[in-house]
C-alpha cells in the first residue's frame, strides 16, 4: 500500500508539474453560452432549478440540454471564485481527473488480475494510469472547461465499475450505481456503463465468446443479461429522464443522419491514429460529412471498422483476449452516443476521453504480450532494458505533448490561430480568430478574417453579427444594419442577433426600434438576461418608467441577485435619478427635433413631464415640436405654459411669437 501511494505522489507531482501552466487558461467556445453568458451560475439559489429546467445549462436555447450536475459544479467555482476566477474553474476539473486516474488504476489492475496477469498487473496498471494522465489528448479535456462533462461521466462509470468489482457483497444494494448516475447526471455517455458491465460479465465473468449462435453462449448471454438489469434499468431511466428534461428548442446540429453515420468509422480511424499520433488536435476540426458512400475516405474508415470487429470477434476465443474484446467493445460503446446521433461536428478531441481509458490499457497489454513472446523466442535480455528506455521516452514526450497543448489552450488568439492553420478552411475558426483581432482593435484585419469564413460560411448567422459589429467599428453604419437583418433571418429562432442588433440600435439612438426587436426576443426565450439588461436600458432611455418598474420585478423574480437590476431598483428610489431622468429625456426630445422626428420630440418631452410637472423646458420643445406639425393651438398653449412657469425664458418667447403669428397667418389663408 505503502508502495502505491510513494508510485502515485510521484505520478501526481510529474502530472501537476505539467499541467501548471494550465490554471489561467482561457474560457474558449462553447464556455461561452454554458459559462460566461449563463447567468443561472452565478447563484447558488438556482441549484435546484438546475435538476428541474433544462435552460438553466445554456444562455442559448438551441444548446440546452439536460446536465444539472455540471451546471451546478461550474455555479460552485463561479461561488467560490467570488466570479469567473478562471484558477477555481480548471482547479475543480484538474482534482476530479487525478481521482478518476485512482480509479483507473484498481481498474486495470482488477482486469488483469482477473485473466492470470497477476504478476505484472500492478506495473501495467500504473504505467498506463501514467501513459493516460500524461497523454496531450487528455489535456483536451481538463483544459476545456465546459467539457469536464466528459469527465464527470468516465469518472461515473469508472468508479461504478470499480465499486462492482471491489465490493462484490454490495451489489445486491446496487451502490455501485450511484457514481454512474451522478455521472450521467453531469453527460449523458455515463449511461454506457450498462453494456460496458454486460460485455464484462459476459466474456470475463462468464469466459464466454462473441460467438452468440451457440446454444451455450447464447445462455450465457440471458444470464448476463439478467445480472446486468439493474444497471439496464438504471441506465434507462437516467437516459428517459435526459430526454424529458432536455429542453425542446434543442438541437443536435447536424443536418443528414445518412451522412453523418456514413462519416464517422473514418472518424473513429482519427481517433486511434491519434493515440499514437496526436498531431492534428485542435479545438474544432473541420470534417465535412461524406456524402459519397464510395468516398476513398469512407471506404478507408469501412475498412477499419471491419477490421477490428473481426479481431474483437477473434480475440473473445482466448482467455487474455477476451480482455482484448471488452476493452474494444468499451472503446465501440462510449464512441457510440456521438456517432449516431448527427451532432454539428462530426469530430471533437474530447469525445475521446472515455474510450481512451480502455484503449490506453488495450495498447499497454498488446504491447506487453508482444515483448513477452519476442523475449521468448529470442532470450535476448537486453531487449526488455531497450523497452524500459522507450517507456521513459514514451511519458517524456507525451509530458512535452500536453505542456504545449495546455501552452495552445492559454488563450482565444493561440487557440484560434492554431485552428485556421490545421483548418485553413474552417469558416468558424477563421471568424474565431477574427474575433481575437477585433478584440484588440485591429479592426481591418478582423474584418479581412470575417470575409475568408464567409466564402466558406456564406449563411453562417454568428459570423453575420460580428461582419456587422466590425462595419459599426470602422463607420459602415448602413453595411452593418444589412448584416444584422441577415443574421436574424438566418436564425429566426436563436436571441443573439436580436440582442446584438438591439445593443446596436441603441447606440444609434434608436430606441423604440431596440425596444420592439428585445420584446420579440423574450418571447422567444423569457429567461435570457442580457436581453433583459438591454430592455431596461431601452425603457430607462426613452423615459417608459411604468414598464422599467415592472420589468425590473419580473426579473428579479427570476434573478434575485441580479446586481444589474438591483442597481435599476436602488437608482428608481433616488430623487436624483428622477431629476437625472428629466434631464436626459428633454435631450433626448432635442435630439430627436434636431433629427426631424418631431413626434418623437413631443413624446419624450411628455415622459419628461410625467417625472417632473414643472418643466420650463419641456413645455418649450412641446411647443416646438407641435409647431413643427403646425398644430398651432397645442404650440401655443405649451409655450404659455413655459413662460408661466419661467417668466423670462427667451426661447419660449420666441416659439409663442412664431406660433402666434403662424396661426394668424394660417387664418388669414382660410378667409
Amino acid at each position: 500500500m505503502l508502495k502505491t501511494l510513494f508510485k502515485f505522489t510521484i505520478l501526481f507531482l510529474a502530472i501537476t508539474t505539467v499541467y501548471l501552466n494550465h490554471f489561467d487558461n482561457a474560457f474558449h467556445f462553447d464556455d461561452s453560452h454554458a459559462v460566461v453568458d449563463n447567468a443561472y451560475i452565478r447563484d447558488l439559489s438556482h441549484l435546484p432549478s438546475y435538476f428541474t429546467d433544462s435552460t438553466t445549462f445554456s444562455s442559448l436555447p438551441a444548446n440546452r440540454s439536460y446536465r444539472p450536475l455540471l451546471t451546478a459544479s461550474l455555479a460552485l467555482d463561479y461561488y467560490l471564485g467570488g466570479g469567473y476566477e478562471l484558477f477555481y474553474f480548471h482547479l475543480s476539473t484538474f482534482i476530479l481527473f487525478l481521482i478518476q486516474l485512482i480509479f483507473q488504476y484498481y481498474l486495470y489492475k482488477y482486469l488483469l488480475e482477473k485473466i492470470g496477469q497477476r504478476t505484472f498487473s500492478a506495473r501495467l496498471s500504473f504505467l498506463a494510469v501514467a501513459i493516460y494522465g500524461l497523454h496531450p489528448v487528455s489535456a483536451e479535456t481538463v483544459n476545456y472547461i465546459i467539457q469536464r462533462g466528459d469527465l464527470h461521466s468516465t469518472l461515473g462509470a469508472v468508479a461504478g465499475l470499480v465499486l462492482y468489482f471491489y465490493f462484490p457483497k454490495l451489489q445486491k444494494f446496487q451502490i455501485y450505481l450511484i457514481p454512474v448516475a451522478l455521472g450521467a447526471l453531469s453527460k449523458p455517455p455515463a449511461i454506457m456503463f450498462a453494456p460496458i458491465l454486460f460485455s464484462y460479465i459476459y466474456l470475463i465473468e462468464n469466459s464466454a465468446s462473441l460467438n452468440f449462435w451457440t446454444r451455450h453462449n447464447f445462455s450465457i448471454f440471458c444470464k448476463s443479461i439478467l445480472k446486468t438489469l439493474p444497471a439496464i434499468i438504471a441506465c434507462a431511466l437516467l437516459y428517459l429522464l435526459q430526454d424529458r428534461l432536455t429542453a425542446s428548442s434543442w438541437t443536435p446540429g447536424g443536418s443528414s443522419s445518412l451522412n453523418y453515420i456514413m462519416t464517422q468509422p473514418y472518424v473513429w480511424l482519427y481517433y486511434f491514429k491519434s493515440f499514437f499520433l496526436p498531431t492534428e488536435l485542435h479545438i474544432d476540426i473541420e470534417l465535412k460529412a461524406f456524402t459519397d458512400w464510395t468516398s476513398l475516405n469512407a471506404v478507408i474508415g469501412y475498412c477499419f471498422i471491419a477490421f477490428v470487429s473481426y479481431y474483437t470477434y477473434l480475440k473473445s476465443f482466448y482467455k487474455e483476449g477476451r480482455l482484448v474484446s471488452f476493452l474494444i467493445l468499451w472503446c465501440i460503446f462510449t464512441l457510440a452516443p456521438t456517432s449516431f446521433i448527427p451532432l454539428a461536428e462530426t469530430v471533437n478531441d474530447h469525445r475521446m476521453f472515455f474510450p481512451y481509458v480502455a484503449l490506453t490499457l488495450l495498447v499497454c497489454l498488446l504491447i506487453k504480450t508482444y515483448l513477452e513472446d519476442h523475449l521468448i523466442r529470442t532470450g535476448n535480455n537486453s531487449f526488455e532494458k531497450f523497452a524500459s528506455l522507450g517507456i521513459i521516452l514514451v511519458i517524456l514526450s507525451l509530458a512535452a505533448a500536453t505542456y504545449y497543448r495546455n501552452e495552445v489552450w492559454d488563450s482565444e488568439s493561440t487557440i484560434w490561430e492554431e485552428t485556421t492553420i490545421k483548418s485553413p478552411e474552417n469558416g468558424r475558426g477563421l471568424m474565431n480568430y477574427g474575433l481575437t483581432k477585433m478584440a484588440v482593435g485591429d479592426y481591418q484585419t478582423a474584418r479581412y478574417y470575417f470575409m475568408r469564413a464567409k466564402h466558406y460560411t456564406p449563411n453562417y448567422y454568428t459570423l453575420e453579427i460580428n461582419l456587422g459589429i466590425v462595419e459599426n467599428a470602422l463607420g459602415n453604419k448602413l453595411e452593418a444594419e444589412k448584416h444584422f437583418l441577415r443574421a436574424i433571418e438566418l436564425n429566426p429562432r436563436d436571441t443573439s442577433p436580436q440582442s446584438f442588433f438591439a445593443n446596436w440600435l441603441l447606440e444609434q439612438g434608436q430606441t423604440r426600434r431596440a425596444i420592439s426587436i428585445l420584446k420579440s426576443g423574450l418571447q422567444l426565450d423569457v429567461s435570457n438576461l442580457q436581453l433583459r439588461h438591454l430592455l431596461m436600458q431601452a425603457y430607462d432611455t426613452d423615459g417608459d418608467i411604468p414598464k422599467l418598474k415592472d420589468l425590473l420585478e419580473e426579473t428579479l423574480m427570476l434573478y434575485p441577485a441580479d446586481p444589474v437590476t438591483l442597481a435599476y431598483k436602488s437608482a428608481e428610489n433616488s430623487t436624483e435619478y428622477y431629476q437625472r431622468k428629466a434631464e436626459q429625456l428633454l435631450a433626448n426630445s432635442l435630439r430627436a427635433y434636431l433629427d426631424g422626428r418631431f413626434e418623437e420630440t413631443i413624446s419624450f418631452a411628455k415622459k419628461a413631464l410625467d417625472i417632473r410637472p414643472e418643466y420650463a423646458e419641456a413645455y418649450n420643445n412641446l411647443s416646438a415640436g407641435y409647431a413643427k406639425l403646425q398644430k398651432w393651438d397645442l404650440a401655443i398653449s405649451n409655450a404659455e405654459q413655459a413662460l408661466r412657469i419661467k417668466p423670462d425664458f427667451q426661447l419660449a418667447k420666441n416659439n409663442l411669437e412664431l406660433a402666434v403669428s403662424k396661426k394668424q397667418l394660417a387664418l388669414q389663408e382660410k378667409r
